[in-house]
């Protein structure tokens, strides 16, 4: 059943942590968020651009700042031991210089799974450009 998505951070034990994800991202915290990643997360911008893990994380700390991410209209789907979650992806990036500040608007899909501690993780994600 579609449930309206929690987006402030939680302990990431009882459901995807999508608030946590995005307080790390504009934090800057990659610390945070390589807590918040599965080992073989597979990360697909809306630009084409595709990252592991590693380059996520290397992406995030080297890349634009994130000066804000929200998701709007979010639902989540659990199946057992993976949730989805999918909203519109809204967020305000500046830089790195000299690309200048600018919003992003995407549909996004995220794949997030219990994992043998039993915390949530980020596994998949999708983002897509909304139709004109």
């Amino acid at each position: 059943m579609d449930q309206p998505a929690a987006l402030q951070p939680t302990n990431g034990l009882d459901g995807p942590d999508v608030g946590g994800w995005a307080a790390a991202l504009t934090a800057a915290s990659t610390d945070r968020l390589a807590g918040l990643l599965a080992a073989d997360l597979v990360y697909i911008h809306s630009t084409g651009a595709v990252h592991d893990r590693a380059s996520y994380l290397a992406f995030v700390a080297g890349g634009p700042s994130f000066l804000s991410v929200k998701i709007e209209d979010a639902g989540i789907r659990r199946r057992h031991d993976l949730a989805i979650v999918s909203g519109l992806l809204r967020m305000v990036l500046e830089g790195p210089a000299p690309a200048p500040r600018r919003e992003v608007c995407s549909l996004i899909t995220q794949v997030w799974q219990r994992e043998d501690d039993r915390a949530w993780r980020l596994a998949r994600a999708q983002a897509t450009r909304p139709a004109p």
